[in-house]
């Protein structure tokens, strides 16, 4: 690749990122705010906008519909440029690459130095996401106890009805052939690992501990005959 191509694509990236700041980029924080009751909306060349009454001036700057047009007209020419793509695919290969090779040398290192941390291990890492399921609040640890200590003391509660008679949580479990020892992290199978990538089936499957849908009803759901008592105590 010429120098000139490589310096003509980098300012179509840098234009991206640009529209990307114009549009995303963080809005200056209001010191002071009118109230609601001085406030209306209004349409104006096709857009809705936040302005004082008897005020023509917007509180906020928004771009024309126009402007908005001929930006998106503009980024979708940089996407599907042919150049851009290729070179946009080299670099993340190239960080891909420089990645696997930071974990080939350092690997068994940073493995260690996270043994040695006192009072921290994996259990201790919660998920930063603004898809928050609810019923994924708690860690594999912390569902793992929660069960094994409903089976061993309360091994008598009435968790359901079928074909008119009252099963207890230790009838359910033995019908499913799960004793108090076969409990363990493994069979638990609630990790959201790599193979849950690009695959929303295998990732839902994750919410049903070991691959049973009555021990999610029983535990993690709201709608079951306890009225979610389980979930509410995890």
């Amino acid at each position: 690749m010429s120098d000139s191509s490589r310096d003509e694509i980098c300012a179509q990236l840098r234009q991206a990122l640009e529209l990307r700041e114009k549009y995303c980029g963080s809005v200056e924080k209001q010191t002071s705010f009118p109230s609601s009751a001085r406030l209306e909306l209004c349409w104006k060349d096709g857009l809705m906008q936040i302005r004082e009454k008897n005020s023509e001036t917007s509180l906020f700057h928004v771009p024309s519909l126009d402007e908005y047009y001929d930006d998106m007209n503009t980024l979708f020419h940089i996407r599907s440029s042919g150049p851009v793509s290729s070179y946009a695919y080299q670099r993340l290969r190239l960080l891909q690459t420089k990645f696997e090779l930071y974990t080939m040398v350092f690997g068994d290192q940073e493995a260690q130095d996270a043994m040695d941390t006192g009072h921290r291990d994996f259990y201790n890492v919660r998920k930063v996401d603004t898809h928050i399921h609810h019923s994924a609040a708690m860690n594999a640890k912390h569902l793992l106890r929660f069960m094994k200590k409903k089976l061993k003391r309360f091994s008598e509660d009435i968790i359901d009805e079928k074909d008119g008679r009252k099963r207890t949580l230790q009838e359910t479990f033995d019908d499913m052939g799960i004793g108090w020892t076969d409990l363990c992290i493994d069979r638990l199978q609630v990790w959201a690992d790599k193979s849950c990538l690009h695959r929303f089936d295998r990732f839902n499957n994750k919410y049903s501990p070991m691959g049973q849908n009555e021990l999610r009803t029983i535990f993690l759901k709201t709608d079951n005959a306890m009225g979610g008592r389980y979930l509410a105590e995890l």
